[in-house]
């Protein structure tokens, strides 16, 4: 392996759960429950009522 090849690492995040998503695309509210608590953006959930 180079050097290169040793300090790139490449992993992958399933589309339904990927926080990116909050940013780029509507969210519904149960995706912005799950992002919302992946990055730590909202304490609590019941703060977003259906």
């Amino acid at each position: 392996m180079s050097q290169l090849q040793k300090i790139v690492a490449l992993s992958t995040t399933e589309a339904d759960k990927n926080p990116a998503d909050m940013l780029t695309k509507v969210v519904t509210i149960d995706k912005l429950k799950l992002c919302s608590s992946s990055v730590e953006f909202l304490k609590e959930s019941r703060n977003i009522e259906k």
